[in-house]
C-alpha cells in the first residue's frame, strides 16, 4: 500500500506542475526535482515488494516512506495556496509582498532540500533492513492491466438466495398469514450468514408486497440513535417536511405512531445489536390488529428472543450442496465447473465452513484468476480458514484485498468513508474517485479513454471480486447504487487505520490523529466548532453524513476555512446553508464540491476562482443564475443544479470545453446563452422547462456530437419539431405536450435505446411509425393522459421492457407487442381494473414476465 500512496502523490505532483503552473513559478525546478525523488522511490517500492525481510523494523521504514510522502504534498500544497492568498492581497503593498513571496520561496527550498535528505537516508535504511531489489518483470505488469476497451461486462448472478428456501418460505408465511396482532419476526445469526440477504429477498416477495401497502426498511448501526432511526422509519412511509425533521425525540414517535396508524405496514429492523435499543424502538410501532409485522434482523441471539414472542430463526451455516451450488455460480457464472478441478474446489468450499460471505468472496477472487489446477491447489495449500472462529470473516477479506491490483487497493479503502448499509450514488462515487487522483491508469490504452469510463471499469472489477454489492440498477444496466457488507466496511476501517489513509468519526475525536481523509457522522456545526485546526489542517478531503438541520453560520464557515486549509474534496451533506461566503476561494486545491444553499443568489463570483474544480453539485439549492466568471473554470467536468437555475450571458470568449454532465438549466431569456459552443463536449443535458421557436435556437442548444443523454423537465413545449444530434441514446421527459413530428423525431435517432415519458399529453394517439426506434430497449410511460399506442410494421424491433404507470385515460396495448420475441418484461401498474383484467386473459408467451399491480382479483 505505500507504493500506492506514494505513486498517487506522484501523479497529484505532476497534475500540480501542469495546473498550478503560475503558483510554482520560482520553485518549479525543486518542486519537479522531488517528484523525481518520489518516482524513483515508487519504482524501488514496487521492485521490491516481496523481498522485504520480515522484519518488524522493515515496517517503521515502510511508515517513514509514507510520511516522507505525505510531507511532500504538505509542502507543495501549501505553498501553492500561499502564493494564491498572496496575490489576493492589496497590489500596492508591493514591498511587503515580494518580501513575503522570496521568503516563501527560501523556505520550501529549504524544506526539499531537508526532504531530499531524508530520502537518501532511507535508501541507506533499505541496505540495512535487508530489502533487495529485483528486476522489473515487464509481462507481469503487463497483466495486471486490463483491457479497458473490452466491452463492460454486466453483472449476470441471479439475485436469488442460494439456499434458505424453506426458510424464505416459512419467512413469508409468518408475515403474510397467521395473527391479525402486531407481530414481531426475527433472525439471528453470526455476521456473514446472509440475514440481510434473506430479508431483503421475503422483503421483496410478490406476496408481501401485496399484503402490506405501507413498508419501511431501516439499518441500524452500533452507533444507535433513536431520532435519525425514527426520522429514517417516517421517510420510508410519508412524505418529509420541514417541520417533521424539526421534531424532537418524542414529538418523533407520536408522528410515527400517527403514520403507521390504521395501515397494515411492514417494518424490517435490520442489524440491530442491543436488547435496550429495540425497547426504545418497540414503543412505537402501534397495535391495530390488523396484521402488522415488524421484522428483525440481528447478529445477537438475546435480542432476537427479546423482540419476538415466538422463537427466532437461527440462520443456520450452508449444507455442503449449497456451499457448492454458491461457488460454482460465483466463479462460473453460469457454466459448470471443470471435472479436474472439482475436488480442489469441493476442499477450497469446505475450509468456508458453509460461511455465505466467506464463499462469495474467494469465488469472486478466483473468478478473476486463471482457471488452472496449479492455481487452485496453491490456494488451498496457502490460505488458513478459520471461519467458524472468525465472525468478522476479516482473513478471508483481507486476502482478497491483498489480490487486488494496486491501482483497485485505494479506491476500495475509499469505500470505508461510507456509512453502515449506505446506497452509494455510483455517479457520486466515481468523481469522487477522479477528484481524490485515485485513477491512476496511464498506459496506451487508457490514453483515450475518459477517466470516468477507467472509473467504471474499476468498479465493475471490485463488483466482480464481491466486494461491492450492486444495490441498484439504472435503466440502462449500469450500476445505479451500491453498498458494502458491514464485513467489507470493517475490513476498510482497519485497513485504512493501518495505513493512515482515512478516519470515520462519529463525534469529534478526543486523540490526536492527523487524518488525510475525514468522514464526519455527527452534527458538522460540532464538529467544525471543536476540531483541533493542527491536526485537520492535513485534511484533503471531508465527507459530512448526519443531516444536520442548522444551517452553516458566517463562524462556522471561518473556522472550517481556517481548519481544512488544503481541501480537495468538501461534501456538507443534505443539510442546507443559509449561502455560499465570498471565501469560498480560500479553498484553492478544492475539486470537488457538493453543497444546499438556501440562498437563491447562491454561488458568488469568487467561486469561479477555485480553477482546480471538477464537480460544482448544487442540487436541491434555491439559485437564479450563475455567476458569469463559471465560463472561465476550465477544469470543471460536471454542474449540477435544479431548475429553475440559469446560466450567465455569454460574456466570457472561454468556455468549458471539459463539461460533460450539466443538469438542470433553464432556458436564457435573451437567448445570448449557446450552450453547444460553450460547452461542446457534453454528454449529459437536462434542460428545465424547455421551450423551442427556432431552428437556429435548437442549434445553439444541440449541436453537440457527444451528447448521450437529454432530459427535459417541468412543462417543456415543443412548438418546433426538436433537431437532435444522433449520438442520443436516453431521452427523458417530464411535463411536456409531443406532436406527432416530435414522437417522429424521437423514432429516427439511430442509437436511442431508453425513452421515459413523465406526464406526457398527446393529440389523440402516439404512433411509432414504420422502422421506428430501430434500438430502442425500454420504454417507460407514467402519468400519462395516452389513450392509444400505435405500432408501425417493423417498429421497435429490439424492445426489452416496457413500463406502463398511471395511465387511466389508455385503452389497450397494440397486438403486436404481443408477438414480439424481444420483449421480456410488461409492467402494468396502476391500471384501470377493466383494463388489466383484459390482459390477464390474453395468453402470452412463457419467456414474457408480465407483471400486474395491482393483482387481478
Amino acid at each position: 500500500m505505500a507504493d500506492t500512496v506514494v505513486s498517487t502523490l506522484v501523479i497529484n505532483l505532476s497534475q500540480l506542475l501542469v495546473n498550478e503552473v503560475n503558483f510554482l513559478l520560482g520553485v518549479e525546478v525543486q518542486v519537479q526535482a522531488l517528484s523525481k525523488e518520489l518516482e524513483y522511490m515508487n519504482t524501488f517500492l514496487k521492485n521490491s515488494e516481496g523481498k522485504r525481510d520480515p522484519h518488524t523494523n522493515v515496517m517503521v521504514l515502510v511508515d517513514q516512506i509514507r510520511e516522507i510522502a505525505r510531507e511532500a504534498e504538505d509542502i507543495v500544497d501549501t505553498y501553492v495556496v500561499n502564493v494564491a492568498k498572496q496575490r489576493r492581497q492589496n497590489k500596492a503593498v508591493k514591498f511587503f509582498r515580494s518580501f513575503d513571496r522570496a521568503t516563501m520561496l527560501y523556505n520550501i527550498g529549504e524544506q526539499i532540500t531537508q526532504l531530499k535528505t531524508s530520502i537518501r537516508e532511507i535508501y541507506e535504511n533499505s541496505s540495512k533492513y535487508h530489502i533487495q531489489q529485483k528486476d522489473i518483470d515487464e509481462a507481469d505488469q503487463e497483466s495486471q492491466r486490463l483491457d479497458l476497451l473490452q466491452k463492460r461486462r454486466m453483472q449476470v448472478e441471479e439475485d436469488d438466495v442460494v439456499g434458505f428456501v424453506q426458510e424464505a418460505k416459512t419467512l413469508v408465511n409468518q408475515l403474510v398469514e397467521g395473527t391479525e396482532e402486531l407481530d414481531v419476526i426475527s433472525i439471528s445469526g453470526m455476521g456473514g450468514l446472509g440475514k440481510t440477504t434473506l430479508a431483503r429477498k421475503v422483503y421483496k416477495d410478490v406476496f408481501v408486497r401485496d399484503r402490506f401497502r405501507c413498508r419501511a426498511w431501516v439499518s441500524v448501526s452500533q452507533n444507535f440513535k433513536l431520532k435519525e432511526l425514527l426520522l429514517a422509519i417516517i421517510k420510508e412511509v410519508a412524505p418529509m417536511t420541514d417541520e417533521i425533521s424539526e421534531m424532537t425525540e418524542e414529538e418523533l414517535k407520536q408522528e410515527l405512531k400517527k403514520q403507521l396508524s390504521h395501515h397494515r405496514y411492514l417494518v424490517v429492523v435490520d442489524d440491530i445489536w442491543r436488547r435496550q435499543d429495540w425497547d426504545e424502538l418497540k414503543q412505537v410501532f402501534p397495535n391495530d390488529k390488523n396484521g402488522s409485522r415488524v421484522f428483525v434482523t440481528t447478529r445477537i441471539k438475546e435480542v432476537a428472543f427479546q423482540a419476538s414472542v415466538n422463537p427466532p430463526l437461527e440462520l443456520r451455516f450452508l449444507y455442503d450442496y449449497e456451499s457448492w451450488e454458491l461457488f460454482t455460480k460465483k466463479v462460473f457464472r453460469r457454466g459448470v465447473c471443470p471435472a479436474d478441478l472439482e475436488p480442489l474446489g469441493k476442499e477450497i468450499v469446505a475450509k468456508c465452513g458453509g460461511l455465505p460471505l466467506a464463499i462469495v468472496v474467494l469465488g469472486g477472487l478466483l473468478a478473476c484468476r486463471e482457471k488452472t489446477y496449479h492455481t487452485w491447489k496453491n490456494m488451498v495449500g496457502s490460505v488458513d480458514w478459520h471461519i467458524a472462529q472468525d465472525p468478522q470473516c476479516l482473513d478471508i477479506l483481507g486476502l482478497s484485498y491483498a489480490d487486488l491490483p494496486p491501482y483497485l487497493q485505494p479506491c476500495f479503502l475509499y469505500l470505508g468513508l461510507f456509512p453502515e448499509d449506505y446506497k452509494i450514488p455510483v455517479r457520486q462515487l466515481i468523481q469522487l474517485w477522479i477528484s481524490e487522483g485515485l485513477i491512476q491508469h496511464e498506459d496506451n490504452k487508457s490514453k483515450t479513454l475518459r477517466k470516468e469510463d477507467v472509473s467504471e471499469n474499476y468498479l465493475q472489477q471490485l463488483i466482480d471480486r464481491s466486494l461491492i454489492q450492486v444495490e441498484e440498477r439504472r435503466s440502462d444496466g449500469g450500476v445505479k447504487t451500491c453498498r458494502v457488507h458491514d464485513l467489507i466496511r470493517d475490513l476498510c476501517l482497519k485497513l485504512s487505520e493501518k495505513e493512515k489513509f482515512l478516519e470515520s468519526h462519529s463525534s469529534v475525536p478526543s486523540s490526536q490523529t492527523k487524518p488525510r481523509r475525514l468522514s464526519i457522522h455527527c452534527s458538522r456545526r460540532e464538529y467544525i466548532l471543536n476540531v483541533d485546526p493542527s491536526n485537520s489542517c492535513h485534511v484533503r478531503t471531508l465527507l459530512c453524513f448526519n443531516q444536520d438541520s442548522h444551517k452553516l453560520s458566517e463562524q462556522h464557515w471561518e473556522l472550517l476555512f481556517k481548519s481544512f486549509k488544503l481541501l480537495r474534496v468538501l461534501d456538507l451533506g443534505d443539510g442546507e446553508v443559509h449561502r455560499l461566503p465570498k471565501a469560498i476561494d480560500k479553498l484553492i486545491l478544492l475539486k470537488y464540491l457538493r453543497v444546499i444553499t438556501a440562498d437563491i443568489a447562491g454561488v458568488p463570483l469568487s467561486i469561479c476562482a477555485l480553477h482546480n474544480l471538477q464537480t460544482l453539485d448544487l442540487r436541491r439549492s434555491r439559485i437564479n443564475v450563475l455567476p458569469e466568471g463559471i465560463w472561465n473554470m476550465q477544469q470543471l467536468r460536471h454542474l449540477y443544479l435544479d431548475g429553475p437555475s440559469r446560466l450567465p450571458k455569454n460574456a466570457s470568449e472561454k468556455g468549458l470545453s471539459n463539461l460533460q454532465t450539466l443538469c438542470y438549466v433553464s432556458k436564457d431569456p435573451t437567448g445570448r446563452v449557446h450552450i453547444a459552443e460553450k460547452a461542446p463536449n457534453l454528454r449529459k443535458l437536462g434542460l428545465y422547462g424547455y421551450q423551442c421557436y427556432s431552428s437556429d435556437e435548437q442549434k445553439s442548444t444541440f449541436n453537440l456530437p457527444y451528447l448521450e443523454s437529454l432530459k427535459f423537465a417541468n412543462e417543456c413545449n415543443f412548438e418546433e419539431p426538436v433537431q437532435l444530434p444522433p449520438t442520443i441514446t436516453k431521452i427523458s421527459i417530464k411535463g411536456a405536450y409531443l406532436q406527432p413530428e416530435t414522437i417522429e423525431i424521437f423514432q429516427n435517432l439511430p442509437k436511442l435505446r431508453i425513452l421515459k415519458l413523465d406526464g406526457a399529453s398527446f393529440d389523440d394517439e402516439m404512433v411509432f411509425g414504420e422502422d421506428g426506434f430501430p434500438e430502442l430497449q425500454l420504454l417507460k410511460i407514467e402519468n400519462s393522459s395516452i389513450v392509444k399506442w400505435k405500432l408501425g410494421q417493423g417498429a421497435v424491433p429490439k424492445l426489452k421492457r416496457v413500463v406502463i404507470n398511471k395511465c387511466p385515460g389508455l385503452k389497450m396495448l397494440p397486438k403486436e407487442l404481443w408477438d414480439m420475441t424481444t420483449l421480456q418484461e410488461l409492467e402494468l401498474l396502476w391500471l384501470p381494473k377493466s383494463f388489466t383484467k383484459t390482459i390477464g386473459e390474453i395468453k402470452k408467451r412463457d419467456e414474457l414476465n408480465v407483471v400486474i399491480y395491482p393483482a387481478v382479483p
